[in-house]
């Protein structure tokens, strides 16, 4: 591919995300998902739920397990995010009581197999169960009781503004809808009083306010530092983080991974050490989001442990904090956030922006294909005969 195109294709998928920098663009996912909530939240087997399974694969995934604590912390639920393909393969064992149970599956364009299995085969057993992708008609949309829609399609639906392919916007869109059906799910049953609501929707006011406002400043921020990064001459990483933030760190590597080709891992805080650390050396990255106090002792102990394998760290970080600026390479100060279960909406950004400034100082193409493959293309029946002999062209 030319450079000129691989350029124009960049800058269709930077304007993408600085998309989220105009207020009118969450608000406009946030009319549609609101909508399609009102069409469906009155039916009274909402009342009799006590449990939400969330599934998904991919940047739906990540999606997902921050929507987990949103419907266990806003709504009073128990709450359960796994793989699509996990769940459905052991459906039975997770759907005990299908009566009292909620399936939520995530997909971007709708059509992810093993998510639209899991809706529809919930759906049948006899759990309440909903699709969660954009407006659009799509299995996934059909699948579930009812249809949780919001604006996830942009990641591909922009007639002439090409990209590399990486989902990046649906996964604030995804996210705001599983917020507002919580919040929604907490009124309905009972779980949160009208104050509780108000301030739940409040916090998601300012946060979008904060988010927005923040979105070109956290691209300049890592356009300074990205190249100091690289000059370290590490490459693959590890993004740690806990509590609200453990589906940021699950969607930060990975967009890291699809935007550069470099291996990125996701880790808890804590469980990092008790593994990973064993492989880490200077060659390797840490990128810690831990936004307040709370994850403050378990950071000092990653930055304790960085100094021995010498790996440069990154701390995402609200806090003034002197210990970080002495033992951190980079610290990140972050806007503040209000509530800790808002901070997802903000923390991604820089993650994607490293990817993304780093894919294209290497003159590459962000998000491209490896080995000419979609995550749909990886499939046995399109490239062999049931004999395990190749296509014919393939």
């Amino acid at each position: 591919m030319e450079q000129s195109e691989i350029k124009r294709q960049n800058g269709n998928l930077k304007e993408l995300i600085f998309s989220l920098a105009d207020p009118a663009a969450w608000e406009l996912s946030r009319s549609i998902s609101e909508k399609s909530i009102a069409s469906f939240i009155g039916d009274d087997a909402f009342e009799r739920i006590d449990t939400v399974y969330l599934v998904g694969h991919g940047t739906s995934y990540a999606s997902a397990l921050t929507a987990e604590l949103f419907f266990s912390h806003i709504a009073g639920l128990k709450a359960h995010c796994m793989t699509a393909y996990h769940f459905k393969r052991c459906i039975n064992d997770y759907l005990t009581d299908p009566a009292h149970a909620l399936v939520i599956g995530y997909s971007t364009g709708g059509n992810t197999v093993s998510v639209v299995d899991s809706v529809a085969e919930s759906r049948r057993l006899g759990a309440v169960s909903i699709g969660a992708c954009g407006e659009k008609p799509s299995a996934l949309s059909a699948a579930g009781s009812y249809h949780l829609a919001s604006s996830v399609d942009q990641d591909h639906a922009r007639p002439g503004k090409e990209f590399g392919g990486a989902y990046t916007v649906s996964h604030v869109y995804a996210m705001m809808a599983s917020y507002l059906l919580a919040v929604r799910l907490g009124c309905r049953r009972g779980h949160l009083s009208a104050g509780d609501e108000a301030y739940w929707l409040r916090q998601l006011d300012d946060v979008i306010s904060t988010t927005s406002g923040s979105v070109e400043c956290l691209f300049d921020v890592m356009s300074e530092i990205t190249p100091d990064i690289m000059a370290k001459r590490a490459s693959t990483a590890v993004v740690i983080g806990a509590g609200p933030n453990i589906g940021t760190v699950e969607e930060a590597a990975l967009k890291i991974s699809e935007f550069t080709w470099d291996f990125c891992a996701a880790e808890d805080l804590e469980n990092l050490h008790h593994g990973r650390f064993r492989e880490l050396d200077e060659r390797n990255i840490i990128f810690i989001v831990a936004p307040g106090e709370i994850d403050k002792a378990k950071t000092l102990d990653i930055l304790t442990g960085a100094k021995y394998s010498h790996s440069v760290t990154v701390v995402l970080t609200e806090l003034d904090c002197e210990p970080f600026q002495k033992l951190a390479d980079v610290v990140i100060r972050m806007p503040k956030v209000e509530n800790e279960y808002l901070t997802p909406f903000l923390y991604i950004f820089p993650l994607w922006f490293y990817g993304f400034i780093r894919c294209e100082r290497m003159g590459a193409l962000v998000g491209e294909r490896r080995y000419g493959l979609w995550a749909r293309d990886i499939n046995f029946k399109l490239h062999y005969n049931e004999a395990g002999d190749p296509l014919p062209g393939d």
